[in-house]
């Protein structure tokens, strides 16, 4: 019903925020909890790689997204600075 209230760019920053931060639940699961041991070579069982590489993937796509937040909270429109000053008395 109507304009959608944020715009496509917030909306794809927080679809991208909320997807790095269930690969970085689900994989630190595996992580702390590590599946049983395969049999055979290494380099034909390396799951546990794979799963290490995610996590650590969507840990640096988390802190790439904060960091360009902040940088947009100071260069960006009125909307954007409201991440440091809570309209409390207006």
């Amino acid at each position: 019903s109507g304009k959608p209230k944020h715009s496509l760019s917030t909306r794809i920053w927080h679809w991208i925020n909320a997807l790095a931060i269930s690969v970085l639940a689900i994989t630190g699961y595996f992580i702390g909890s590590p599946l049983p041991t395969m049999p055979g070579e290494a380099s034909a069982n390396y799951l546990m790689g794979y799963i290490r590489f995610a996590h650590f993937a969507a840990g640096y796509l988390l802190a790439v997204g904060l960091l360009g937040r902040l940088y947009w909270a100071v260069v960006g429109n009125h909307h954007a600075r409201e991440l440091f000053w809570v309209p409390v008395f207006q």
